[in-house]
């Protein structure tokens, strides 16, 4: 995120501030979790942070760890808030060292832009929502390990190419992409599944077909359930 982002998302929230550099890591840390939380009830919010502020998301000067979040040395790791509908978490303004996030069954409804997400993240559950839009599977952050997306409204189309080389599995079924063809190519060899439809599934998709070379897959497996 630029220096210029935070400096418009500190003024929004009344940080008295004027070049980034006069942010101190915590004080940025403490901008960017009051945006991710700035759509949700403010009910919620008290009982989650015990009262105190976000840039004391961690604890560091009331000993108190927000509810669903884990820090290391000061640094917030993961954020999980399954079953929690109280309105939107903004999940592009998460800090870039955030690497879990469960939003499972949170009432979330938005698109997903993954060139937004935070560049360490390995996992993402945010499966039972009503996210929309395209989702560009080619921008995940390179950490990635398990994307798990299924049961909302996202529509395509998608492709299979420059996927994460950390990848392990993929989940978009139950969704409402509609596609005659998904190309795929170089799978990574760490993908245990690719889970693009099963059962009576909402997707439509008739054919995952390999471009560009590499080793080509049992079609069937990757719309059902495994790939490897």
């Amino acid at each position: 995120m630029s220096c210029q982002m935070l400096v418009l998302i500190a003024a929004e929230f009344q940080d008295t501030v004027h070049t980034c550099s006069v942010l101190t890591p915590s004080q940025m840390q403490g901008v960017l979790m009051a945006s991710f939380f700035q759509d949700v009830q403010a009910k919620f919010l008290q009982d989650l942070s015990h009262g105190s502020t976000h840039s004391d998301v961690c604890g560091a000067d009331s000993g108190l760890q927000w509810k669903g979040v884990s820090c290391k040395q000061g640094r917030v790791q993961k954020v999980h808030l399954p079953y929690s509908p109280y309105g939107n978490f903004r999940v592009h303004y998460l800090p870039g060292y955030v690497h879990s996030v469960n939003l499972a069954e949170c009432d979330q409804s938005y698109s997903l832009d993954s060139r937004q997400l935070p560049q360490t993240l390995e996992y993402l559950q945010m499966c039972s929502n009503r996210i929309h839009g395209t989702i560009d599977l080619t921008n995940l952050p390179e950490s990635s390990v398990n994307i798990l997306l299924h049961q909302n409204y996202i529509t395509g189309p998608i492709t299979l190419t420059r996927l994460p080389q950390s990848l392990h599995s993929l989940d978009l079924s139950r969704n409402r992409i509609h596609q005659n063809t998904v190309y795929y190519s170089h799978i990574p060899k760490s993908v245990f599944r690719i889970c693009l439809q099963r059962g009576d599934d909402s997707n439509r998709i008739d054919a995952v077909v390999a471009i560009g070379g590499g080793d080509e897959l049992d079609d069937g497996r990757i719309l059902a359930e495994i790939t490897k």
